[in-house]
């Protein structure tokens, strides 16, 4: 059995994700699969046993085993939370297992929510910068070693720069430190350059052109906006809206409408508006470990008793 065949068979539910499912959308856009499978009963002792199965064929479509799902909404991953609140346009296949769990999200639901989402939006607007950074300024050449005044070959070995760094320097000869900073200098400045280049070679075209002209990485600003408005939703509410009522802003972001700095200073509005809401916020502290668990064995008991 091949892995679309096991997904298929296993599944409890799978759903359409992504633009489709925010409703932002355009023409040309990919499509994306999500969902849940039980592993069944004979395959649980095996070490191949699966926890997640993705891309079958030319399919962008990723399958979680039901424990993993649950590990990862114990811990609000956006990528997960949303799994409970997909519109039913949405969904491809579900089963009064899933419907189960569904109904038991306040569960999983936590102030924790409020930490993973806007982590996850900050993730896009630390690569905003990286690549605002090389637009604005990009690299202009590979660095060498002799730049940095170092041999050919390194001295140091790599791993153990850092902790030659953090010793103090009354127990290090100061050649060795002096040689070791070099090193760590010469080591970012490649780093940069590789990322820089790898940023520049894998760069979709459109996306390109359109950076070009809005001077940031559109895409990523939408992203971060769309995390940080359903990170206040979820803490204020305790529901959240995978269908996306702001789609057209949200658009109006990705085309470039607004200016870097406007998409900057929003964020940081958004992140001081969530953090207050979570002192007032309708949601637990932290999951319910205790009958999450008790949820699991449920669903487990009566899918093997099938």
């Amino acid at each position: 059995m091949n892995n679309k065949e096991f997904a298929d068979e296993h599944r409890i539910f799978e759903f359409l994700s992504g633009s489709h499912a925010y409703g932002t959308s355009r023409p040309g856009s990919d499509k994306d699969y999500r969902g849940v499978f039980i592993t069944p009963f004979e395959s649980l002792l095996s070490a191949n046993t699966p926890e997640q199965l993705e891309s079958f064929g030319d399919e962008d479509r990723v399958m979680y085993s039901m424990k993993k799902f649950f590990k990862l909404a114990i811990t609000n991953n956006p990528n997960i939370i949303e799994f409970f609140f997909i519109p039913d346009d949405c969904v491809i296949y579900t089963s009064p297992l899933w419907e189960k769990i569904r109904q038991h999200k306040s569960l999983f639901v936590s102030q924790k929510c409020v930490h993973t989402f806007m982590g996850y939006g900050f993730e896009q607007l630390k690569r905003i910068e990286r690549h605002r950074g090389y637009l604005l300024d990009p690299p202009d050449h590979k660095p060498t070693r002799e730049e940095y005044d170092l041999p050919d070959n390194g001295v140091i070995p790599g791993d153990q720069l850092s902790a030659l760094l953090s010793i103090k320097d009354e127990f290090v000869d100061e050649k060795y430190k002096t040689i070791a900073r070099k090193e760590k200098a010469y080591d970012q400045a490649k780093r940069k350059w590789d990322s820089y280049k790898n940023w520049e070679k894998n760069r979709n075209v459109d996306r390109k052109k359109l950076e070009a002209v809005a001077g940031y990485d559109t895409k990523h600003a939408m992203h971060l906006m769309r995390l940080m408005l359903m990170a206040n939703e979820l803490v204020s509410t305790g529901k959240c809206e995978v269908r996306r009522p702001d789609a057209e802003y949200l658009l109006d972001i990705r085309k470039g409408v607004y200016e870097y700095d406007t998409i900057a200073a929003l964020a940081k509005t958004l992140e001081e508006k969530c953090l207050k809401a979570k002192e007032t916020s309708v949601l637990p502290y932290s999951p319910n470990y205790v009958e999450i668990e008790k949820l699991q064995l449920e669903v487990l008991k009566e899918y093997y008793d099938r």
